[in-house]
């Protein structure tokens, strides 16, 4: 698998309220984005996808001092 490096630059209120997004984002609403032309099973797999990649965005968040509890 290849891995991609992405980075950005936010101001400390975009880091807060993106932290604070990611922590109350939930599965239904990822699979609500997936497309909707793909199978049930498809879509929830891409939706698992959204929230890994969610997730490791919000723990750099956090090594960053952004981890809202």
């Amino acid at each position: 698998m290849e891995l991609t490096t992405i980075h950005a630059d936010l101001t400390a209120r975009e880091a807060w309220n993106l932290a604070q997004f990611i922590k109350r984002l939930r599965f239904d609403q990822c699979y609500e984005l997936t497309d909707s032309g793909y199978s049930r099973r498809d879509r929830e797999a891409q939706a698992y996808e959204m929230l890994a990649a969610i997730d490791k965005v919000g723990r750099a968040l956090k090594d960053a001092g952004y981890a809202p509890r």
